[in-house]
């Protein structure tokens, strides 16, 4: 074995032995939509809609044609903008004004 191979074994060793990072908490919302209200020229597109999703969750959004789910992500992206309602990242409310946000 030549020095620099004990090296290397020894530094993954040590790499290996640090403590993980500590997990975010869980319980915790990761995004969090709150009330959100979205109108239209004669169409309540969204009438306070709520959710909260943490982090590791899938969700699916499954609804008839018209009920909203293209609108609701088109809030979450920027695309629209509620006329009532809070969407939070992370506990910060955020307001997406465009797509770049």
């Amino acid at each position: 074995m030549t020095s620099s191979h004990t090296e290397s074994h020894a530094s993954a060793a040590t790499l290996s032995a640090q403590a993980p990072s500590p997990a975010p908490d869980s319980t915790e919302p990761y995004l969090q939509l709150d009330g959100i209200t979205v109108r239209f020229p004669g169409v309540l597109a969204l009438d306070q809609v709520s959710l909260e999703v943490r982090r590791g969750e899938v969700h699916g959004l499954m609804g008839e044609n018209g009920a909203g789910k293209s609108t609701l992500l088109k809030v979450l992206s920027g695309v629209n903008q509620p006329a009532a309602g809070t969407l939070s990242l992370e506990g910060a409310v955020q307001q997406f004004t465009t797509t770049r946000n």
